[in-house]
């Protein structure tokens, strides 16, 4: 991939540029089939959230998300190749798309470590397609901005036909290029008077918990199969719909999550036809780099104390639990085997850490592994999803009964969302702590997972507390 120094002359001085596309242009009129000539320009910082901004403007699709601790981000727009898919094979269908597209893809690499191109996946909880979003989709952006610490590049996917002419794709990276400059002398603030009713809205939720008595008797009710050893386990969700006389502010929202949650994966895609889903997930499902994985077990929660003190105890109360250390543990034992049974030795710890975010602890167990170079991420995926930190145990039971006693389609909640690069490289999280966004409705998630000893009143408790603080973060324009 060649990648090409930012210099403020680049508008006029394009040479590199254009010589790279023409010869990409001499590659499809020779195999008479269209190429994607990829390549990057090394940039100056910019805040994603402000690009996104600008980009809800339009229709595009987009992928955005970013990890704030580790001051990694990436923001995909523009459609250079995609694809949809549904059905149990749906995880191999695009497995095979890449594949293909991958044979297209006209690039050269370079000693510097530059951005790969990269695909951008999501999937939907359940195998069948949602109402905004497919079972299955993957897209190959035509822009894509990348952040790695300090670090900042722009990476263009273009298509080129044969005996296509350069003039427009030379003008629309000029036309991206000026985007980024607005970009970075765009005043980015999301403080806005008109908060009223959306403060209304979570005064509401503080103070009222009728909205949750649906939920409560599922819980009940699933605790009597549990109690009878049909399952062990069953993560059940609660969706909360929300109107406001105002439009959700998406770019405002994300900087909200942003700022609560720095130790989370902030993310919100959208499919192109006004619906966002966003959210600040703390599940990382698969990370996969030079072959090296990495995986989370997540499960077991309790609240923050108000004080230092009082956190500690809380914490020490999580640890010693035994209702949420069994929780735990089925998520630890169900991925281990799962990556034993591709033939891979998972390493752990056999005590859990704690994960601690701004209103919620966590139980939490790193797993890693070494793949062989012939293991997909994709064929990963499709083994551990769904797990039981989001479905329950055995999966197939916990689904069923997730679709008896939810009255609501999880479309992306607690499904993987991610990316997989042109070397295999990946990563993947798992969309729960989310909204879809449909300009002034907006439907709020939030599960727990019910085992035996669950206590319908402290899982309401945990999902009023999910609930609570994501719509506090939602911001109206």
């Amino acid at each position: 991939m060649p990648v090409v120094p930012y210099r403020s002359d680049l508008f006029q001085n394009c040479e590199e540029i254009h010589s790279f596309l023409a010869d990409c242009q001499k590659k499809a009129d020779r195999d008479r089939c269209p190429k994607i000539a990829s390549f990057s320009l090394q940039t100056e910082a910019l805040d994603p959230i402000a690009l996104l901004s600008l980009l809800a403007e339009t229709a595009d699709v987009h992928f955005y998300y970013e990890y704030p601790t580790q001051q990694q981000a990436v923001v995909a727009w523009g459609c250079a190749a995609d694809y949809q898919g549904s059905g149990p094979y749906r995880f191999q269908q695009v497995r095979e798309f890449i594949k293909t597209q991958l044979r297209d893809i006209v690039r050269h690499c370079l000693p510097q470590p530059e951005p790969e191109p990269r695909f951008f996946c999501r999937f939907t909880f359940f195998e069948q397609s949602a109402a905004a979003f497919p079972a299955a989709s993957v897209f190959l952006p035509r822009f894509q901005l990348t952040q790695q610490q300090a670090q900042f590049s722009l990476s263009f996917n273009l298509q080129i036909a044969p005996h296509g002419r350069l003039d427009a794709l030379m003008l629309e990276i000029q036309t991206s290029l000026q985007r980024l400059e607005a970009c970075r002398s765009l005043a980015f603030s999301h403080s806005r008077t008109d908060y009223a009713d959306y403060r209304a809205a979570g005064q509401l939720l503080a103070n009222h918990n009728s909205y949750l008595t649906p939920f409560r008797h599922s819980v009940s009710q699933v605790l009597t199969h549990i109690q009878q050893q049909r399952p062990r386990k069953v993560v059940l969700a609660h969706a909360l719909d929300v109107q406001t006389p105002f439009k959700f502010w998406l770019s405002a929202s994300l900087a909200n999550l942003r700022q609560r949650y720095p130790d989370c994966y902030i993310f919100s895609t959208s499919n192109g036809q006004g619906q966002t889903f966003l959210g600040a997930s703390p599940e990382r499902l698969i990370s996969i780099s030079r072959q090296q994985l990495l995986t989370d077990a997540l499960a077991g929660s309790a609240p923050r104390g108000q004080t230092l003190r009082q956190d500690a105890a809380i914490a020490q109360r999580l640890q010693h639990s035994r209702k949420e250390r069994y929780e735990h543990q089925v998520v630890v034992d169900f991925i281990a085997q799962r990556l034993r049974y591709l033939g891979l030795q998972p390493q752990h710890s056999s005590v859990p850490d704690l994960l601690k975010l701004s209103n919620i602890q966590h139980l939490h167990t790193p797993i890693r592994a070494r793949l062989s170079p012939e293991q997909h991420p994709l064929e990963i995926l499709a083994l551990l999803h769904p797990t039981p930190a989001v479905a329950g145990f055995p999966s197939d039971l916990a689904c069923r009964l997730i679709r008896q006693y939810e009255s609501f389609e999880r479309s992306l909640y607690a499904a993987p969302l991610g990316w997989i690069d042109a070397n295999g490289d990946s990563e993947f999280i798992v969309g729960i702590r989310s909204a879809l966004i449909d300009h002034n409705q907006a439907r709020l998630y939030a599960g727990a997972g019910i085992v035996a000893g669950s206590n319908p009143d402290k899982e309401v408790a945990e999902i009023q507390l999910k609930l609570q603080a994501l719509l506090q973060a939602l911001a109206v324009e």
